[in-house]
């Protein structure tokens, strides 16, 4: 199953999309303006001063696998996947980048394996 979080009052709403249609469906929808309100409100409240000139409200998806681990792992000779941090991936996308380099280097965690 994917999920679709949307932050709202910081508690994320997960919206199931069960299908390849359900997610066609979000990403042509143009997301939620309920949530984008609801994010614009404490980042004004924060600073004062910002105007925005254009605000643009667009889908966002993040996946989630059984393990709770990211998947790591080489899919070819030449060619490694590192993706799979459960909405976090700006967090430790350095990491995984780190780590997928490692798996082109021939190091693989057969845990993280896609």
């Amino acid at each position: 199953m994917i999920s679709v979080f949307e932050i709202n009052d910081s508690d994320p709403v997960d919206i199931p999309l069960e299908s390849e249609t359900d997610i066609r469906d979000w990403f042509r929808s143009g997301g939620s303006v309920h949530v984008a309100d609801g994010l614009q409100e404490p980042i004004l409240d924060r600073i004062r001063d910002l105007h925005f000139e254009e605000r643009r409200v667009v889908p966002c998806m993040a996946t989630f696998g059984d393990s709770g681990l990211p998947r790591i792992g080489l899919l070819s000779a030449r060619v490694a996947v590192a993706f799979g941090c459960y909405g976090k991936s700006a967090k430790c996308s350095d990491e995984l980048g780190r780590i997928g380099g490692t798996a082109l280097l021939g190091e693989v965690n057969a845990e993280l394996a896609p």
